[in-house]
């Protein structure tokens, strides 16, 4: 598992990390550290990953996601802890087209 301090490195570092992996990446587990209420952390990932964010989160956690199971072991404000975007979108029809 891959764990990635948010409060010493950054939300766009995190991000531009997680949006470099790919379909065939053996880093298929990340926990992210320190989040401390960040907005938009994990958005538009296109990848089979697992994302466990430690701490609460803000609002647009986990947006956009295409492949990424995105679990949020802490508060956030959008109200979905443990969410697979993809199934979110069929189960909730929250948008035409999800991929």
């Amino acid at each position: 598992m891959q764990t990635f301090d948010l409060e010493a490195q950054g939300l766009r570092e995190l991000n531009s990390t997680l949006h470099a992996q790919v379909k065939e990446t053996n880093q298929t587990s990340w926990e992210v550290i320190n989040p401390k209420g960040s907005h938009a952390i994990a958005v538009g990932l296109d990848a089979p990953i697992e994302v466990n964010i430690k701490g609460s989160t803000g609002y647009y956690c986990g947006g956009m996601n295409k492949q990424a199971t995105i679990n949020v072991l802490g508060s956030s404000h959008n109200k979905r802890f443990r969410f697979s975007w993809p199934r979110y979108c069929r189960e909730y029809d929250v948008r035409k087209s999800c991929d």
